[in-house]
């Protein structure tokens, strides 16, 4: 009887969490609060509910301690936010790509500014039945081909960005000069080495690994554009979740 039970609890649970949904509101941090002069609604941050508070904590200090990179310790969510918006931030809001089958994929827009403006975004994805990280290995198999093949398509489109940027200063050496060019791909080389597998995001119908390429801001404009957009079709193989 007591094994019957413990079966019944058990399925109880588990037609629970996979009952559990998860909605995004948005939080308005007070512009009042905020050192720089800003427009209501300029910084605008998810809030994640499924309705379990204790999934819910965990999500959110989760999300609001990796985002603000743990520097405010001891004091609560609303308050480390106003202390890092004070930090310099002009602008932020967040943008859902992802939300079914227990995990949610989001990114978070940022705009702070010191001597320059910099535009930056932050990705992330979540289990909200456990309220936990999901990171790219709990997604797809890295040790495997796949690694290889966004490695393989990572050196591809940077040679590629490469040969565009050598063919920009032959079309237009006045405006853009040698050593502009030479500076433009120092970094490229950097970026290209200083690539890892930490950041991606999930869509609908594909996974995309993120590869950013910091420029300094009188070059920003020169920045490579790599896209690593995988389908779920194409890389199923590798797949350890089923989208």
């Amino acid at each position: 009887m007591k094994y019957i039970l413990s079966i019944i609890i058990y399925c109880t649970l588990i037609t629970s969490l996979k009952a559990q949904q998860l909605s995004i509101e948005t939080l308005l941090l007070d512009s009042n609060l905020i050192k720089t002069n800003l427009v209501d609604g300029a910084l605008r941050f998810p809030i994640l509910k499924t309705g379990n508070k204790t999934i819910d904590e965990s999500l959110n200090n989760n999300l609001v301690a990796r985002i603000t990179r743990r520097e405010y310790a001891g004091l609560t969510n609303d308050s480390v936010l106003i202390a890092w918006a004070n930090d310099g931030i002009v602008y932020m809001n967040h943008e859902t790509t992802y939300n079914q089958n227990g995990i949610v994929s989001f990114n978070i827009g940022v705009e702070g500014c010191g001597a320059h403006c910099t535009g930056t975004t932050y990705f992330f994805t979540y289990n909200y039945y456990t309220g936990k990280p999901v990171t790219l290995v709990d997604v797809i198999d890295t040790t495997s081909g796949f690694a290889k093949q966004v490695l393989h398509d990572k050196h591809t489109q940077f040679t590629q960005q490469k040969i565009e940027l050598k063919k920009r200063l032959k079309e237009d050496p006045s405006g853009f000069n040698e050593e502009t060019y030479n500076w433009a791909l120092t970094h490229y080389t950097d970026c290209e080495n200083d690539f890892n597998f930490n950041s991606f995001a999930l869509y609908p119908n594909q996974l995309s690994i993120i590869c950013d390429c910091y420029m300094p801001h009188i070059i920003q404009s020169l920045a490579p554009d790599i896209k690593l957009n995988y389908t779920y079709p194409a890389i199923k193989q590798y797949l350890k979740i089923q989208p």
